[in-house]
């Protein structure tokens, strides 16, 4: 629910110059996170060290947090002898219901 708004006004028809108005849209916080890991190995080892984890209850939702937070589980698990993992089989599912702004996380391997 963002938007960009774009004018553009031409100056002795040899220069350019736009103006642009960004409307933030709602900042979505995270409420609860829930582990779907069906590897009963790779779920221990993800909950022992859930207190390392960047997604934490009224965090800010955002791409470079989820980002990161794939980083450390990818390193975690190679470090425990995974090391075929990849931080591609880590997928994130979001869900609203819960009301405007917050945000139920379901990360699933």
């Amino acid at each position: 629910n963002s938007s960009v708004i774009h004018k553009t006004d031409t100056i002795l028809k040899k220069n350019i110059v736009s103006y642009f108005e960004i409307r933030e849209g709602t900042l979505y916080t995270i409420d609860t996170v829930i582990l779907q890991i069906p590897d009963e190995q790779i779920r221990w080892y993800v909950i022992e060290q859930r207190h390392q984890s960047i997604l934490k209850k009224g965090s800010e939702l955002d791409q470079t947090t989820l980002l990161a937070e794939r980083d450390r589980v990818e390193k975690l698990l190679k470090n425990k002898g995974f090391y075929d993992f990849q931080k591609d089989l880590i997928s994130y599912e979001l869900d609203t219901a819960n009301g405007r702004t917050k945000v139920t996380m379901y990360v699933k391997t």
